[in-house]
């Protein structure tokens, strides 16, 4: 679901970006990475630039499958530094300082919370994400099952550069974008922009 739900958003940034085939976006892999952690309330949050140069002449799964591959290679150095990639990324690309490379930012987080014990089972849950108020990254966007096999969008971003307007237009697309390749995934990439 992360390599589809990234899919989906790299291409609406390509076709928003006139057809850009380079999109970079962090995707957040990790929450708490130990046993130790799971129990203490800790976390270790983890993330990497999913770079993708992606061409408008290739196909919606050969795309897929591109981007299954970044986060293959990315998965077997998980225990890397966030602090130090972001340096790296700095470095690599000239960013100035406070800003970086990746203007979105993903998490997908696969499974609902659920009770495991017996005499608690039946209480029905609800949780909802708050942010504290400040977006420190352009847009973020978190991505969670419900009970009752649903999604939520959970949209954090910037108000000094983006609307919601735009958070809507981004899943608007991104579902179409998506729908379209799913339904026809020998179709390009650059057709299905044209389409949605």
């Amino acid at each position: 679901m992360t390599n589809l739900l990234l899919l989906g958003i790299r291409t609406y940034l390509s076709k928003v970006n006139n057809g850009q085939e380079d999109i970079t976006i962090q995707n957040f892999i990790s929450r708490r990475s130990t046993h130790e952690e799971w129990t203490s309330g800790g976390s270790r949050t983890i993330m990497f630039p999913c770079r993708t140069v992606i061409s408008p002449e290739t196909d919606f799964l050969s795309a897929a499958y591109e981007i299954q591959n970044m986060q293959n290679r990315i998965y077997m150095h998980s225990n890397y530094d966030p602090a130090f990639i972001v340096d790296e990324m700095r470095k690599r690309y000239h960013t100035p300082e406070h800003t970086s490379y990746e203007s979105c930012y993903l998490t997908y987080q696969p499974m609902p919370v659920k009770v495991e014990n017996e005499m608690l089972g039946t209480i029905r849950q609800h949780a909802k994400w708050f942010a504290n108020g400040a977006a420190t990254k352009k847009m973020y966007l978190t991505v969670s099952h419900t009970e009752d096999g649903g999604m939520n969008f959970s949209y954090h971003y910037q108000t000094a550069h983006l609307e919601e307007h735009d958070m809507e237009l981004l899943y608007y697309y991104m579902m179409r974008i998506l729908f379209k390749g799913i339904a026809e995934p020998d179709m390009s990439i650059g057709e299905i922009m044209e389409q949605v």
